[in-house]
C-alpha cells in the first residue's frame, strides 16, 4: 500500500492556535513590563524648566523604585503602563471605585539630602494618590529639619548648605547695544524673556558672570525677593508668615511620632496635611483649632514623615515654597540616569545620554 502523505488532522484548529500564541506572548510582555515598571524602575520625561540647569526640557530619566522601595498600587482598577489617561484620548485609564491602603516594600537607602526625587503631585486633589501627577525636584529638608532660605541662601537647621553645582536664579539683563537671543541660546540660556531694552533670564551665576563681561551688556542685576516683600504665592498663605521665594521660613519639616501644638500658627502650616495626609477620614479645622473624628485635640502626632523639596531653577519652580510638603507616601523613586534628551528644536543631544542625575 502506498504511504500516505502526512497532514494534521484538525486544520481548521491552526489560527485559533495562533492567535493564542500571540495572545499570551502579549499577556506575558505586559505583565513582565508592570512588574518591572513598579517594582524596578520607571521613565519619565522633563517637561518644564524647574530644574533646568541639571535636567533640561526634553530629557527622558529612569527612575529607580528600589532605591526607596516601591509601593504596592492603591488604585487596582488601571489599565497596566497608563497613567491617568489612555494614550491619545482624554478617557481616564482607572477607575477609582475601589481603594487599596499602600504599603512600601524594603528600599535599599533612605531618602538623602539632595537627592533628586521623583513624587505624587500633593495638591492634585482630583485622582487617587498614585494616579495624581509626577513632579519631579531635589529634597533639601529631611523628617525633622527646619528650612530657611535667606537672601537665596539656603540654610538647614541653620547650617548654610551649599547649592547644587547647576543652581540657577533670575536676572535682569540692561543691554547699550542689540543682542539677538541666539547668542543666550549660544551661551547655555534657554529661559528668558525679552524685554524693549533687554531680558530677564534664568541661569547659574558663571554663566551670568560671563554674560555680563560682554560688550552689549550695560548691566546685569539679580532678581531677588527681599525681606518684607509678601509673595501671595507662597505656602502657607497665611497673613501670619511674609515668607517669600528668597527669604523663606524658618519652617520646621514633619517627622512621624513627633508632636506639635495646636495653634493658629500650627494649624496654618500643618492643618491640611493632617486634614488630607494623615488617613483621617473627618477633619474639622478653624480658629486655631482642630477637631479628628467629632474630638478637639490640643496636640497632634503625626503618623508619617515629609519632605521639603525645591527646584534647581529657584525662580521658575513650583516646589515646596509653593505648596508645603511632600508626604513620604507619595514618593515614586529616585531620579537616576538620562537615557535620551530631546532638545525643543528635536535634535538629539547625544552629550547627555547615559549620563546620571546628580
Amino acid at each position: 500500500m502506498p504511504s500516505q502523505p502526512i497532514t494534521d488532522p484538525t486544520p481548521a484548529k491552526r489560527p485559533t492556535r495562533g492567535f493564542r500564541q500571540w495572545a499570551y506572548t502579549l499577556g506575558y510582555t505586559v505583565l513582565a513590563a508592570t512588574l518591572v515598571h513598579w517594582l524596578l524602575i520607571e521613565s519619565f520625561m522633563i517637561p518644564t524648566t524647574s530644574m533646568e540647569g541639571s535636567l533640561l526640557v526634553g530629557d527622558y530619566l529612569l527612575v529607580s523604585k528600589c532605591h526607596y522601595g516601591a509601593q504596592t498600587p492603591r488604585t487596582p482598577l488601571q489599565i497596566p503602563l497608563m497613567h491617568q489617561k489612555i494614550w491619545g484620548t482624554p478617557i481616564r485609564s482607572y477607575l477609582d471605585w475601589i481603594q487599596f491602603p499602600a504599603f512600601r516594600l524594603p528600599g535599599v537607602s533612605e531618602i538623602r539630602r539632595n537627592d533628586v526625587v521623583v513624587f505624587y503631585f500633593p495638591p492634585d486633589t482630583l485622582h487617587p494618590v498614585d494616579m495624581r501627577a509626577h513632579y519631579v525636584k531635589r529634597c533639601f529638608g529631611l523628617p525633622g529639619d527646619t528650612i530657611s532660605l535667606v537672601g537665596q541662601v539656603t540654610f538647614v537647621n541653620r547650617a548654610a548648605v551649599p547649592p547644587p553645582a547647576k543652581v540657577q536664579h533670575s536676572y535682569a539683563v540692561m543691554l547699550k547695544q542689540p543682542m539677538a537671543p541666539a547668542a543666550l541660546k549660544a551661551m547655555g540660556i534657554n529661559d528668558f524673556l525679552e524685554l524693549p531694552q533687554g531680558y530677564v533670564i534664568h541661569t547659574d551665576l558663571a554663566t551670568a558672570q560671563t554674560l555680563a563681561r560682554n560688550p552689549a551688556v550695560a548691566r546685569l542685576l539679580p532678581n531677588e525677593y527681599t525681606t518684607g516683600m509678601e509673595n501671595e504665592k507662597s505656602f502657607p498663605f497665611s497673613r501670619l508668615f511674609t515668607w517669600n521665594l528668597d527669604n523663606y521660613g524658618p519652617l520646621w519639616v514633619p517627622r512621624a511620632g513627633a508632636t506639635i501644638p495646636i495653634n493658629s500658627e500650627n494649624m496654618a502650616l500643618y492643618g491640611k496635611l493632617i486634614q488630607q495626609h494623615e488617613g483621617h477620614s473627618n477633619v474639622q479645622i478653624g480658629d486655631g483649632q482642630v477637631w479628628v473624628e467629632g474630638h478637639l485635640h490640643t496636640t497632634y502626632t503625626f503618623r508619617q514623615d515629609y519632605y521639603f523639596v525645591l527646584g534647581d531653577n529657584r525662580h521658575r519652580s513650583d516646589d515646596s515654597r509653593a505648596w508645603g510638603f511632600v508626604p513620604a507616601d507619595h514618593l515614586v523613586g529616585k531620579a537616576w540616569l538620562i537615557w535620551l534628551s530631546l532638545a525643543p528644536s528635536g535634535g538629539l543631544r547625544w552629550e547627555r545620554l547615559g549620563t546620571a542625575v546628580e
